[in-house]
This record gives structure tokens, C-alpha cells and sequence, in this order.
């Protein structure tokens, strides 16, 4: 009987290459820094062309990710039974809603769950969003172990090369129009705040549709309730806030 250590020597030389490659290590990517007003997200000093990889949409038709080449894409990794990601993309809508659909498109991958549990589910999430599955054939993810814990995820090319790294979900890659990486955020983001919608119509050559104005406002809590179905509300609660609030 081998042992079982020899079962993960194949993925050695990959977690050395991950170390000096493409996104995170690579020193054409050059050191992430981080700008006013738009904290959790990751710029890269020097960004590298976004590597494709091949996809299969809701539809079961594959598509890769230089498709999309002239268009401003979110790239987000998501999987199912994780709530951030399901509320993130309820900020990513909102956020498309206020910019021009035709310059930005936000595509959410999902490599780790069933294929066709994936593509259910993104026919009932609408049209806003890219819902893609991983394909029967194409990139790989392989898991990172280290002693025991879970570091993170790696998605990988047929030549076993490491493209981009998955360390928490949702995470997501912010590609420009000419398909480089511009930024990376961990961790679920609010695409709805003002500073990164206007970010990302800087970056689609677009303005963003609301009035910069009405950019701060916040809904009361009780009308947030109400709207999201979060909680219920009573009628004695809305005659108050209605009683309470401002008089025209």
C-alpha cells in the first residue's frame, strides 16, 4: 500500500507555482495598494491581462471569459449555501440598475457546486447577472491544504497552471475594457455605495443614472423591513413612522 502522502505530491509543484504566478505573486501584477473610499477593495500597481478560461452558461452553452473583452466585468466567484454571496448579488443588481448595462457585465462563477444545480439557479436569478457552471471539460479547481486548513482555492488551466485564487466567498476580480485585472475584494462587497458605483462607470467611459443627490439617502429601517420581507411590520408601526415623518 502507498502512502497517502504521495496522493497530494502532484499538487506540490502547483502550490510552488501558485507562488510566483499570475495574480497574486506575479511581479508583473505588481503589490495591491488600496485607495480613499473604497476599502476592502485591492488595486493592482501594475495589472495583468485576465486569463480565459471556459464556462458553461444557464443556457449549457460554453463561453469564455475573453467574450466579454470591451466590456467592464465583475468577475465574482460564489457558491451555493453561503448568505453573503446571495445578498452580494443583490447589491451587484442595484449597482447595474444605476450604470449602463451595455458597458458593464457581472459575471458570478460558480466551479465548486453541481453544474446543473448552478444553472437552475441562475434561470431563476434574471438576466442581470452571468450565471456560469463549470464546463464538462476545461479549468479545475484544486484546494490548497495546509496543515490540516482550509487556505483557499485555486482555479486552474488545462496546463495545470494556477489563473486566479479563490480565497474566501464571494471574492471578486474587477476587469477593465482592454480585459486587464484592475482590483480584487475578499469577502462580500457593497457595489451600491456611491464611491464604487462611480468607480465602476469611471471605468465603463459611462455616468451613473440617480442623482448625485439622492446618492446618501438611506431608507428608514421600518420601510427596509417592509421592502426586503426581512421582518414583518404592523400596521400600528407604519402609522407611527407615517405620523413621525416629515410633513409636505
Amino acid at each position: 500500500m502507498r502512502p497517502r502522502f504521495q496522493l497530494f505530491l502532484p499538487v506540490i509543484p502547483l502550490l510552488l507555482l501558485v507562488m510566483t504566478t499570475v495574480l497574486i505573486g506575479d511581479p508583473a501584477v505588481g503589490r495591491a495598494e488600496k485607495r480613499p473610499g473604497l476599502g476592502g477593495f485591492e488595486f493592482f500597481s501594475n495589472p495583468s491581462l485576465a486569463h480565459d478560461f471556459p464556462m458553461t452558461t444557464t443556457q449549457g452553452e460554453t463561453i469564455k471569459l475573453s467574450d466579454l473583452k470591451g466590456q467592464v466585468v465583475i468577475l465574482n466567484f460564489w457558491r451555493e449555501n453561503c448568505p453573503y454571496c446571495v445578498l452580494e448579488k443583490k447589491y451587484l443588481k442595484g449597482m447595474l440598475r444605476q450604470l449602463d448595462q451595455a458597458s458593464v457585465k457581472v459575471l458570478c462563477v460558480n466551479f465548486w457546486d453541481n453544474p446543473a444545480a448552478v444553472r437552475q439557479y441562475g434561470q431563476k436569478a434574471g438576466a442581470d447577472l452571468l450565471i456560469a457552471a463549470r464546463p464538462p471539460e476545461g479549468a479545475r479547481v484544486v484546494q490548497n491544504v495546509f496543515k490540516g486548513r482550509l487556505m483557499g482555492y485555486y482555479l486552474v488551466n488545462q496546463d495545470r497552471e494556477a489563473i486566479y485564487e479563490v480565497k474566501g466567498f464571494p471574492s471578486s476580480y474587477v476587469i477593465d475594457k482592454a480585459g486587464t485585472i484592475v482590483a480584487a475584494h475578499v469577502g462580500m462587497a457593497d457595489w451600491t455605495q456611491p464611491a464604487v458605483r462611480n468607480w465602476i462607470a469611471q471605468l465603463a467611459g459611462t455616468d451613473t443614472a440617480p442623482n448625485s443627490a439622492t446618492d446618501d439617502y438611506v431608507l428608514p429601517e421600518w420601510l427596509d423591513r417592509l421592502l426586503s420581507g426581512s421582518a414583518p411590520v404592523s400596521v400600528r408601526s407604519l402609522a407611527g413612522a407615517a405620523s413621525s415623518g416629515p410633513r409636505l
